[in-house]
């Protein structure tokens, strides 16, 4: 659970697989997914990375993370897992973690994974009201003038906002 533009350390996260070192390569995939925030790790060391279609790539942090590595490489990345939901996001976020050995124990790809889901919880803050200037207004003496600044301000909680005014223009 965390507050709405608030980074999430995601803790208690590890992997283990009785079989992954009888692989030849001793490695293991893991996406990490959400779809209203980005993920970053602690530790990108031993690590390799792939894009949604399975090309190798860069680390970066985003909406998916597509890795492999060896088991402890793994577990030590999951131990700095960062959420940052995206800004002014507040409800449920789904953090997916789906695993594979890639078939060391039967038949296997990422498409038979062990997959588990985590609720992450974004808690609503009350933002501030924003506002545009205001331009100046012209009026002869005696006239009155009506004005109309609603388009001038905004609230991203959709709460409803008051105006008002108060005083006497100094002659």
């Amino acid at each position: 659970e965390t507050i709405e533009d608030t980074l999430l350390e995601i803790t208690g996260l590890s992997l283990s697989d009785i079989d992954v070192n009888q692989s030849e390569d001793g490695k293991l995939g893991i996406v990490l997914s959400v779809s209203s925030g980005t993920l970053s790790l602690g530790s990108v060391e031993g690590l390799s990375f792939y894009d949604n279609n399975g090309v190798s790539s860069f680390y970066e942090e985003g909406r998916s993370l597509n890795i492999k590595g060896s088991l402890e490489s793994l577990n030590f990345s999951l131990e700095g897992l960062l959420y940052n939901p995206d800004v002014n996001f507040n409800g449920s976020d789904n953090l997916s973690i789906k695993v594979s050995d890639f078939g060391n124990t039967g038949d296997g790809d990422l498409e038979e994974a062990i997959e588990i889901d985590i609720t992450v919880n974004v808690i609503s803050m009350n933002d501030l009201p924003q506002s545009t200037p205001i331009e100046d207004q012209v009026v002869f003496e005696r006239f009155l003038i009506s004005l109309d600044f609603s388009e001038n301000f905004s609230d991203n909680d959709s709460t409803p906002l008051t105006f008002g005014a108060s005083g006497y223009p100094s002659s």
